[in-house]
């Protein structure tokens, strides 16, 4: 009887990832704890289709349509495709690179980078490509478009990179919204159906319990103000 009152009350310190607790107990108990936490826990799978928002709409896909077309703003087509292949290797490959290498390496434990203790390394890597960047479109002559676009990126992940110190934002919302707010200052109204597009990434990362509803609004709330800032200053 001691024993399962045991096994009862260690669950919810499992539950709440606190597994250093199990230490006060046996073994064979902590076992029991284990077991009986993935059945009485274990969550259901989320939904196929948010699995799939969240692979497409992610902050590094979401930039490569906005590069495309800042490069056809251009004084040329060859000069829009060199800036162009500068953006897409300084603000998609390089990051995407780092990412998949840690994964494989399993430093970082998926590619959305689910652990907020594990978003510090990429997010540096992503500031000084960005910042790279910036600085070869500047020296090039690339027309402002592009350098918005770069300029938003760069903003965009210092001010991520601040909260996630202290807590887990989601870049999906506030890539996604930046994303979309500078396609409509793009392409006018024809753009306006890509407005869904916010909150169809933001219930699918709730859905996918990567985000709270608050870290979901609060990365809206960033890329919106970065991308008015931007389209707006610069």
């Amino acid at each position: 009887m001691a024993e399962l009152k045991d096994i009862l009350y260690y669950i919810g310190s499992w539950q709440i990832g606190e597994e250093r607790i199990l230490d006060q107990i046996s073994k064979d108990t902590r076992a029991k704890v284990r077991v009986a936490a993935l059945v009485v826990t274990r969550p259901a799978a989320p939904p196929l289709l948010a699995r799939h928002v969240s692979n497409l709409i992610n902050p590094l896909v979401v930039a490569v349509p906005l590069l495309f077309v800042a490069a056809l703003r251009e004084q040329s087509l060859s000069l829009g495709f060199f800036h162009l292949l500068l953006a897409l290797v300084g603000l998609v490959v390089v990051p995407a690179t780092y990412i998949v290498a840690q994964v494989q390496r399993g430093t970082i434990s998926d590619l959305h980078i689910s652990q907020r203790n594990q978003r510090a390394k990429p997010l540096f890597v992503s500031l000084l490509s960005a910042i790279v960047t910036l600085l070869l479109l500047s020296f090039s002559g690339t027309e402002t478009t592009m350098l918005k676009l770069v300029y938003g990126t760069l903003l965009t992940t210092v001010l991520l990179a601040g909260v996630t110190i202290f807590w887990k934002i989601s870049f999906h919302a506030a890539a996604t919204t930046s994303a979309v707010i500078t396609t409509l200052w793009l392409l006018g109204p024809y753009a306006v159906p890509v407005l869904l597009l916010i909150p169809l990434v933001g219930w699918a990362r709730i859905a996918m319990r990567a985000h709270t509803p608050a870290q979901v609004i609060c990365g809206v709330a960033v890329g919106f103000s970065v991308a008015l800032l931007v389209l707006s200053r610069f």
